[in-house]
This record gives structure tokens, sequence and C-alpha cells, in this order.
């Protein structure tokens, strides 16, 4: 799945007209980039949520015939947040298979194959994407005796906020880490998103799902290139980058 739902207010002028997702880095939109790696990854069945200008996203879809794949919209009445849109998403699903999500806004050269692949060789609800923080939110990882990053809160360095899944996980000696809008899910974590309507954010999704015992892993993303595509310096650097390499 693809969250392409957003606003994308943070990039100004620029997605007042234009989708955030439809925005253009080295000449092709980054819904394009993103689409091509997962059918090279091996997806075969894309759902993408639209709300912000979702005409412009459909018709852009129909112009490229779908890119060959069963490519299914989510046409929210609201914006649901990431958990909520997941939730709102979950009938367009076929299977029991686990789903990896990406946010329509993030381009990274981690190859998606290997990590769908990781994340069924585990017995996780969740496993999320992560690098060394470079934003002051982050999520605080617990590892365990095989060496796995293990889901145990969050921290906003910036106002001294926090939240653990267990009190005594305050305690305990966790790691920081940033989050790269890049997951893999079971279908059993959509029960912790609540309903749509709630507009829960997925990560407190992910921190109630191991409240009530389900694992959620992080897998470490350092040695990518990554580009969270948020505002118009990040995408200039992207363009700039981009210049010169292909990451995707």
């Amino acid at each position: 799945m693809l969250l392409a739902a957003g606003l994308g207010s943070r990039l100004g002028a620029i997605t007042k007209e234009t989708p955030k997702c439809l925005v253009e880095v080295a000449g092709k939109p980054i819904l394009q980039w993103n689409i091509e790696k997962l059918r090279s990854a091996g997806c075969q069945l894309l759902v993408i949520n639209l709300f912000h200008l979702g005409d412009q996203v459909v018709h852009f879809l129909e112009t490229h015939h779908f890119f060959g794949l069963d490519i299914r919209l989510s046409h929210e009445p609201e914006l649901y947040n990431t958990g909520g849109g997941l939730r709102f998403a979950e009938g367009l699903f076929s299977g029991s298979s686990p789903i990896l999500v990406l946010n329509a806004d993030i381009l990274c050269s981690l190859p998606l194959g290997e990590l769908y692949q990781h994340h069924r060789t585990r017995e996780n609800a969740a496993t999320l994407v992560t690098r060394a923080p470079n934003d002051p939110r982050v999520l605080l990882y617990r590892h365990n005796a095989e060496g796995f990053g293990e889901l145990r809160g969050w921290r906003n360095n910036a106002s001294g906020d926090e939240g653990m899944v267990f009190p005594e996980d305050s305690q305990a000696e966790l790691t920081e880490r940033g989050f790269c809008g890049i997951q893999v899910i079971s279908p059993v974590i959509f029960s912790h998103f609540g309903r749509p309507e709630e507009k829960r954010s997925s990560i407190f999704g992910y921190l109630d799902a191991v409240r009530e015992g389900c694992a959620v892993e992080e897998y470490g993303a350092d040695d990518e290139h990554w580009f969270d595509i948020g505002t118009a310096s990040q995408l200039e650097e992207c363009q700039s980058f981009f210049a010169t390499h292909e990451v995707v």
C-alpha cells in the first residue's frame, strides 16, 4: 500500500494544485518511482489511499494504464491518519499475506523484496524500517537475545514527552531510532488501528499491539539512501541527488 492521501502542506504552494505524490523528482512523479520499485520487487496488487486532489492521481494512473498492476483505490472522505487510513482500506486487500506499506513521499534505495522476505521469516505483527534519527521524534527499541530491536516506546526529544509500552521500560537501556515511513504489516495488526474515524497514527497501533503480546521489530536501513520529501528544502536536496544518482 502507498499512503498518498496527505495534504503536503509543508511543501507550500507546490501542493496547492498538485498532490504531493505527483511532485516530480528527476522528471518523474514520486508516485511513479515508488510504483515501479514495488513492481520490480514483485508487487502485483497495490492499494493507494487518496484524499487531497485525488482525481489527479486517478487520471495519472489511468494515463499509465495502472502500470500493469491490480491497483485498488481507497478514497477517504476525510483524512484518517496513517492507522485510520490502513484500517479504512482493509477490505481492499486479499488473502492473509503480509502487506508492504510505504509513505508515498518517501524515496529509498532499500531492496523491498529483501525486507518483505525478512518479515515473512519472523513472527512479527509488523516490521518497521528505521535508521539513525535526524528528527527529535524517535522510536525506542530494546534488543532481544537474537539481536533484533523490539519496539518499546517513543520519545520527542524537543518537548521531552515520551510514551512506553510498559512503565518499567523507562528504566531499561533503549536505542533511539528514526522511522523511515516503510513497514511490513501482518493482517493481525489491523484490529489495533481502531476505527478509521478515530484517526489513529499507525505508530500507536503498533505500540498497542506490543502491549498485547505481539512482536513489532525494526529493520535497519542506515546504509541506504533515503529521502523524506516533506518540505521544499528536502525536495531540493532530493532533486540535487537524483541529478547524479538513481536511488530506486
